[in-house]
């Protein structure tokens, strides 16, 4: 049977004498998985929210050393590396994990303009299901800022390339079980956007206010993304779960770049991949440092470094997963899908359960 989704505004809270702001609410039974988003009240481009603790009916599920960042407790979950964006939690991020009914709490540091917000708001969507869904379909609206390859949101449909990107994505996800079952064109329509070169146009170009957004997911294509000044990068995700969960979220999204056809258009479809991964819940398999890797038990893990690297040429069949943290210079492909991962993509609440 398809599984059964609810969305819950948890309405506002305020922040406590020592500014943490905590939000509670009940798990029923049968929920297999749930996703928070909180953001300040109100908020904008320069409002972050900082994690501090997760709790169950169980006790701790994490808690954040916010001097390293670090997360102690079962419930290992990254968070966002992009100032300013928006906050969301999905529980659970690994199948070694399950939903017990009953209380949670999440607390955090609400900050907007570097002063501590004076309230917050949330909303909690909900998933229930016989058994965690393995099956599930997808929508995105692919949005198209200024770029070289003159791709907009007219001539995209019918663009070859773009096209053979689209079905390199369609094709890893066919090994996560998930359908792209829709896809609406649109264009963003600010020419300074096209080229992302910093933090804050990058939450300007995810903050596009959509009202009909409606849990789709957003793929914005860009010109380049350079965030380091270091070099240009293929793509990036507002988070590692992005707020899906709320229409009218800002921050919400993934960009890709256009970059990537000098290498190839699948390049490009795996990177659309990856990111919307992130976005779905997902963290690296292995980061570039070879010691850090996401808590899904059956994902190959990278531990041979160069230089203080994890190539994917020293880990070819690890590094073949769609969510090793880089690709490989000959541009092979990077296809797989762990059932650990096909797990936690299908259980995000914003995807919409198939029937077996």
């Amino acid at each position: 049977m398809p599984s059964e989704v609810e969305l819950f505004d948890l309405g506002t809270a305020l922040p406590d004498n020592q500014g943490v702001t905590t939000f509670t609410f009940d798990i029923d039974p049968g929920t297999t998985s749930f996703a928070l988003s909180a953001q300040p009240d109100p908020g904008g481009l320069q409002d972050q929210v900082i994690l501090v603790e997760v709790t169950g009916p169980n006790g701790l599920l994490t808690q954040v050393d916010l001097q390293t960042g670090q997360t102690f407790g079962p419930f290992v979950t990254p968070f966002s590396n992009i100032p300013n964006a928006a906050f969301s939690l999905l529980y659970p991020n690994t199948p070694t994990l399950e939903v017990e009914p009953g209380p949670y709490s999440v607390s955090f540091f609400a900050v907007v303009d570097e002063q501590l917000a004076t309230s917050s708001r949330a909303t909690l969507m909900t998933k229930k299901a016989e058994s965690p869904p393995l099956l599930g379909s997808l929508t995105l609206d692919i949005w198209f800022a200024d770029n070289a390859m003159g791709l907009t949101a007219g001539s995209a449909p019918n663009d070859p390339d773009f096209q053979a990107a689209l079905e390199e994505m369609q094709t890893i996800y066919d090994n996560a079980g998930l359908t792209i079952a829709d896809v609406a064109y649109r264009d963003v329509g600010i020419p300074q956007l096209g080229i992302i070169d910093d933090n804050a146009e990058l939450s300007q170009l995810f903050a596009i206010p959509d009202t009909e957004r409606n849990g789709r997911i957003a793929l914005f294509i860009v010109e380049s993304i350079d965030l380091t000044q270091q070099g240009v990068i293929l793509g990036v995700a507002s988070g590692a779960p992005g707020p899906a969960s709320v229409a009218t979220a800002p921050h919400a999204g993934v960009a890709v770049s256009t970059f990537g056809f000098m290498l190839s258009p699948e390049r490009v479809g795996k990177t659309m991949a990856h990111e919307v991964g992130h976005f779905l819940g997902l963290d690296h398999t292995t980061e570039s440092d070879g010691i850090s890797h996401d808590p899904i038990p059956d994902t190959p893990e990278c531990t041979q470094t160069q230089m203080g690297v994890a190539f994917p040429e020293l880990c070819p069949t690890g590094a073949a997963n769609f969510m090793f943290w880089t690709g490989f210079q000959d541009n092979r492909e990077q296809q797989d899908v762990s059932p650990g991962q096909r797990q936690v993509m299908n259980g995000n609440p914003a995807i919409a359960q198939e029937a077996p």
